[in-house]
C-alpha cells in the first residue's frame, strides 16, 4: 500500500514538472514557479543527505581508518675509516711495540690477532694508544683492529717481524742492535758513518743497545775534565724481561776502530785486551744490582782524573751482565749490555808552574805601589796648600 502511494506521489510530480509553463502569453520567458518544482529540490536534497549520512555510519560502525604513511629515505653512514700503526716493524724477541690508532664513523672497536697475544685482545676505544708485549719466537705477527657502525665492520693491520739477531751469520744487522759491541766479528768489517764531532766519531751511532728484554740509555756517555778534577754520571738499565734480573758490573776498556771513527774494538792485534788508565779512575756507586721485571736501575759512577793525566781522550765501557735462570731448569741464559764512556782530558787554561811564595811577592808588590801612590798624592796636596799659604803671606 504504501508502494502504491509513493508511486503515485512520484508520477504526480513528474506531471507537475512536465505541465509547468515557462513562458507568458507574450512570449517572454517569465517561469512561474509551482509548489510542485520545489517539493522535487528538497526530495533531491534529502536523499544525498540521507546517502551521505549512511555512508558515513557504514565506516564509522567498520572503524575504518584513512591510511596515512610517509616513507622518508635515509642515507646509511658510511664504513669505518682507521688509521693504524706500530712504532716498530722489525723487533727482537720479547721487545715492546707501541700500538696507536684513530678512526672515523666507527661505533666501537675490537682487537684481535691469529697467535695468543693477552695484551691485545677485546674491545678497545675509538682513539688510543697500547703497548703489547711482542713473542718470543721469531716470526712475522700481525695485529688486528676491527671497528664497526651500522654500515659494517672495518679492519686494518699492521705487522711486525720478529726475528733475533744471527752473530757470526757476516752481516752486520744493525736494525737489530748488532754492532761493533754486540758482535764483533759481523760488524768490525763495516764502513764507519761519519759524524760530526769528535767526540762522536769512535762508534756508529747507537740510540739504545737491546738484547733479549733488558736495555740501557743512554747508550754512549760523553764527559770532558782537566788533570785533578772530578767528574760523575750514571745511565739507565732497564729490564724488560718476565723476571727479575741480579746484574754485575764490569769494565772493559776499548779503542775506536779507524783512529777516531768506527765501531769500538776490545781486542788489539795480538790478540790481547785493549787496557786504558780511565779504567782505575772509575769508582762505580755499586757493583751488584737487582732490578724487577718492568723496573729500571739508575747505574751511577765518578771519576777522578789524576793531576798527572796525558791530555788525551780516554775510553771504558761499562758492562752490564746478568746470569738468571729464565726457564727454571738450571739452564742458565747470559746478556751482556754496555754504556761506552768517552772521557776527553783537555788542558787546563792556566796551569800553575811557579810556587806560591812567587804569587805572594807579586801581590805584595802591587799593594806597595798603591800604598805609594796614595801617600805621594797626600805629599802633593800638602805641598800646594804650603805653597798657597805662603803666597798669601806676601800679599
Amino acid at each position: 500500500m504504501d508502494k502504491k502511494r509513493q508511486n503515485s506521489r512520484i508520477e504526480e510530480l513528474g506531471k507537475d514538472l512536465l505541465t509547468t509553463n515557462f513562458f507568458t502569453e507574450g512570449g517572454s520567458c517569465a517561469p512561474k514557479p509551482k509548489k510542485s518544482y520545489s517539493l522535487l529540490l528538497g526530495f533531491l536534497l534529502v536523499l544525498i543527505l540521507t546517502l551521505s549520512a549512511g555512508i558515513v555510519s557504514m565506516w564509522a560502525a567498520s572503524d575504518a581508518t584513512i591510511p596515512l604513511s610517509v616513507e622518508i629515505p635515509v642515507s646509511p653512514p658510511p664504513a669505518p675509516t682507521i688509521n693504524f700503526s706500530s712504532d716498530k716493524t722489525d723487533a727482537l724477541p720479547g721487545d715492546s711495540a707501541i700500538l696507536t690508532w684513530s678512526t672515523s664513523n666507527a661505533v666501537s672497536c675490537a682487537a684481535s690477532t691469529t697467535f695468543d697475544a693477552l695484551d691485545w685482545t677485546g674491545a678497545v676505544g675509538l682513539n688510543d694508544k697500547k703497548t703489547v708485549t711482542l713473542p718470543s719466537t721469531d716470526g712475522i705477527y700481525n695485529y688486528t683492529l676491527n671497528c664497526a657502525n651500522t654500515s659494517g665492520t672495518s679492519s686494518k693491520a699492521v705487522a711486525i717481524n720478529v726475528k733475533a739477531a744471527l752473530c757470526g751469520n757476516g752481516v752486520c744487522e744493525t736494525s737489530r742492535n748488532e754492532n761493533g759491541f754486540t758482535c764483533p766479528m759481523d760488524c768490525e768489517a763495516v764502513s764507519p758513518q761519519p759524524i760530526s764531532e769528535k767526540l762522536e766519531n769512535i762508534f756508529q751511532e747507537i740510540k739504545e743497545i737491546s738484547i733479549g728484554g733488558p736495555s740501557v740509555s743512554p747508550s754512549v756517555i760523553k764527559l770532558s775534565a782537566k788533570p785533578g778534577e772530578k767528574v760523575k754520571s750514571s745511565f739507565t738499565y732497564i729490564n724488560n724481561g718476565n723476571s727479575s734480573k741480579t746484574i754485575s758490573l764490569v769494565l772493559r776498556p776499548f779503542i775506536p776502530s779507524d783512529g777516531e771513527t768506527g765501531s769500538p774494538v776490545f781486542i788489539d792485534k795480538d790478540n790481547k785486551a785493549i787496557t786504558s788508565p780511565l779504567k782505575d779512575w772509575i769508582k762505580l756507586d755499586k757493583e751488584e744490582y737487582t732490578i724487577d721485571s718492568g723496573k729500571s736501575a739508575i747505574i751511577g759512577f765518578a771519576i777522578n782524573v789524576p793531576n798527572n793525566a796525558e791530555i788525551k781522550k780516554y775510553y771504558v765501557a761499562v758492562i752490564a751482565s746478568d746470569k738468571n735462570d729464565e726457564e727454571g731448569n738450571g739452564s742458565a741464559i747470559s746478556t751482556e749490555m754496555g754504556v761506552l764512556v768517552v772521557l776527553d782530558v783537555q788542558k787546563p787554561i792556566l796551569a800553575i808552574k811557579y810556587p806560591w811564595y812567587f804569587y805572594a811577592a807579586i801581590i805584595a808588590l802591587i799593594l806597595i805601589v798603591i800604598a805609594w801612590l796614595i801617600l805621594f798624592k797626600k805629599a802633593r796636596e800638602e805641598h800646594k796648600e804650603r805653597k798657597l799659604k805662603k803666597k798669601r803671606k806676601h800679599v
